[in-house]
């Protein structure tokens, strides 16, 4: 009798135990994604009067804003909301500015640089 108290107070306490387990939503595999991530970026990116648009060698979705500085002159990079260009000594009248462009940096310094 005893063999077969065992096993049934085992059973009994494995059943608790399951029952009592906290449920776990099943994994998709893809933790942080939010299925509303993209609709959310493009209202975000409207609001701020950009354009949520394909862009770039991979076609990826971005946003595209037009600079409040866009064609004044430019000395250095900080002082531009895009970039400071380095052939016009002007600020980029879009960001982000896809290609590749000869900068002026922050520092007053020319560099060239490329995005996509």
């Amino acid at each position: 009798m005893i063999r077969l108290l065992i096993p049934a107070l085992l059973m009994l306490v494995m059943s608790c135990q399951i029952l009592d387990a906290p449920e776990k939503e099943p994994d998709s595999g893809l933790q942080g994604f939010s299925p509303d991530a993209e609709q959310t970026q493009r209202t975000a990116c409207e609001g701020r009067g950009g354009s949520f648009t394909k862009a770039g060698i991979s076609g990826g979705l971005i946003c595209i804003e037009t600079t409040g500085d866009g064609g004044k002159h430019c000395t250095n990079g900080s002082q531009c909301e895009g970039l400071c260009l380095a052939r016009s000594n002007s600020c980029s009248p879009i960001k982000p500015l896809f290609g590749c462009h000869d900068i002026i940096t922050d520092n007053g310094g020319k560099a060239t640089i490329c995005i996509d």
